[in-house]
Formats: structure tokens, C-alpha cells, sequence
């Protein structure tokens, strides 16, 4: 199947007219698994047959952005090698992960003008698409990773009991998100305990200071 978006239009699109296309797209939603956890990003090759393509390949960042990459430059990939000497003890790690990366392409450098950074809304969605992406790579290793995270502590029937899911059939195969995962609700959980621990040893603060920074500041 292929869909098509047609620029022009010889009629009123506020009109409800009847299609005028010999060709019909559809979408088919079914049962999800770990497959469907990857963009389905699906490029045509001079052949005219598709081609699906991973987020994590080299020339997805330039394919997907080629005016922030005019050159083709490669982006993010998930051998990139990890310098250990500016960081001696991460002796664990092997590879730069997509955050690095990231950040390292959006940061304001004198030798060179960023073409990123100063391509204004496209830098915001380069931005969102990024975040995405990581994020969808967090919860994927989760996923992944329930034995290792030790996740069998939290599927209980306490935990169940305490939802107050009383029915057996509400409870089906869980992803139990761990402390550690930014937005969780371990992780409120955690941080409120921690705060409450802080007031009660140093006292309620006085004060709450916001500083903001000016963005043309080098």
C-alpha cells in the first residue's frame, strides 16, 4: 500500500467530495510487540519498492533533516566509541549513547557556526524528534530488562490489592517502570520523600530563587 499527499487541489477541501485516486491507503492496526516499539520509517528506492530503515542508522539524522546536514554528515549510530580520557572512570562504558550525541550537536561552539542551533523552528523539532527517540529507547531497555530491574518486587498482589483492583481480569502483563525512569511514579514518589526527608532534618526553605540565563550569553 502507498499513500499519497497531493499538494494541489482542484476543488474546495471543505467540500466533502468523493475521491478521485485509483489508489487506496488504509491503515491496519493489530497486537503490539517489541517490533513495534521502532519508527516505522519507510523509504523508496529507485527501484520503486520500500525500504524500511532504522532510527539509529547513520544517514536517517541527514535523510530526515538535509538542511541541518547539507553535507551528508553521519548521525547518530549506536557503535560510536567512547572516549575514556576525559572520563576515567566509566571504564564500563563502550559507546556514546543518543544523548550525548544530542547534546553535543546542539551546543554553540566560536570555532564554527552551528547550523542547528540557529535553524529556528526545524531546531525545535529536531529537538522533540530527538527526545522521542530516547525516550522510546528507555522504555524499550525496560521492557527488555523487567529480571534485571528486579521488577517481580512490585508485581504482587499488595500492589494489585492497594490499586484497589479487586477484579482478575483487570490484571493482565505489566511494565513496572523502576525510580530511575525521569516522569515515573516511583520517581515522584522517591524525590517527594527525599524533599520531606530534607525539610525535616534542615527545616522548611524561606526562599525559592529562579535565576534565568540570557540566551545570547556565550
Amino acid at each position: 500500500m502507498r499513500l499519497r499527499i497531493l499538494g494541489k487541489r482542484g476543488r474546495d477541501g471543505r467540500i466533502y467530495n468523493l475521491p478521485a485516486a485509483s489508489e487506496v491507503a488504509a491503515l491496519v492496526v493489530g497486537d503490539f510487540d517489541v517490533a513495534d516499539f521502532e519508527r516505522d520509517v519507510v523509504v523508496e528506492t529507485q527501484s520503486g519498492l520500500f525500504q524500511h530503515i532504522s532510527v539509529f542508522q547513520p544517514a536517517y539524522v541527514p535523510l530526515q533533516y538535509p538542511l541541518l546536514f547539507p553535507r551528508g554528515e553521519d548521525g547518530y549510530r549506536k557503535d560510536i566509541p567512547y572516549n575514556e580520557e576525559h572520563d576515567p572512570d566509566s571504564s564500563k562504558r563502550e559507546f556514546v549513547t543518543q544523548k550525548e550525541w544530542v547534546a553535543y550537536r546542539i551546543q554553540q561552539r566560536s570555532r564554527h557556526e552551528s547550523t542547528v542551533v540557529f535553524s529556528k523552528r526545524l531546531f525545535q523539532q529536531f529537538l522533540v524528534d530527538s527526545f522521542s527517540t530516547i525516550e522510546s529507547a528507555r522504555i524499550l531497555y525496560i521492557r527488555l530488562h523487567q529480571k534485571q530491574l528486579r521488577a517481580s518486587m512490585y508485581k504482587g498482589l499488595t500492589e494489585v490489592v492497594l490499586r484497589g483492583e479487586t477484579d482478575p481480569t483487570t490484571s493482565g502483563k505489566r511494565i513496572v517502570l523502576p525510580s530511575t525512569f525521569i516522569g515515573g511514579a516511583r520517581y515522584m514518589i522517591q524525590y517527594y520523600q527525599d524533599a520531606m526527608a530534607i525539610c525535616g532534618w534542615a527545616g522548611y526553605p524561606n526562599l525559592f530563587i529562579t535565576f534565568t540565563c540570557n540566551h545570547k550569553w556565550p
